[in-house]
């Protein structure tokens, strides 16, 4: 079965009686399966398996791709944390001249991934300045 047809039949309430007994107890919102779904529950910004861990789960978000506050499922995506926290400073002019969602998620994923880069090479002096600091002899001070 295509992932399209998987949420034709959560948009049409036409989910199996087993699958929709889980959904009840999960307390899981249509628009959040749909886009699940549609991300194959992984990050659509860094690929990254959303139902891989107790942390990654954590760190699902719904992340609304241009951020004009449309509820809009073109609009939304599944995000980890960190990507969503990498993209929340974009404005809408960044992504309002893109007309598909693949368009503007492509170029919401290269902002995204500017962003976790400079994260990157700040954490790699942290680390640095974390191992001399540890190291640091109290008897040389």
């Amino acid at each position: 079965m295509k992932i399209f047809d998987r949420i034709y039949l959560v948009k049409n309430n036409k989910l199996p009686p087993d699958i929709k007994k889980i959904q009840k107890t999960l307390n899981f919102p249509e628009d959040q399966i749909i886009v699940a779904v549609r991300a194959l529950f992984c990050c659509e910004y860094c690929g990254k398996n959303l139902l891989q861990s107790v942390d990654s789960y954590d760190s699902w978000q719904i992340d609304h791709i241009v951020p004009d506050g449309s509820r809009d499922p073109e609009n939304l995506a599944l995000s980890c944390k960190t990507c969503n926290f990498a993209k929340r400073h974009t404005t809408i002019s960044e992504l309002s001249n893109y007309s598909s969602r693949n368009e503007k998620i492509e170029q919401a994923r290269q902002i995204v991934w500017e962003r976790r880069t400079k994260k990157e090479i700040n954490l790699m002096k942290v680390r640095e300045f974390a191992r001399l600091l540890l190291k640091l002899d109290y008897k040389s001070t």
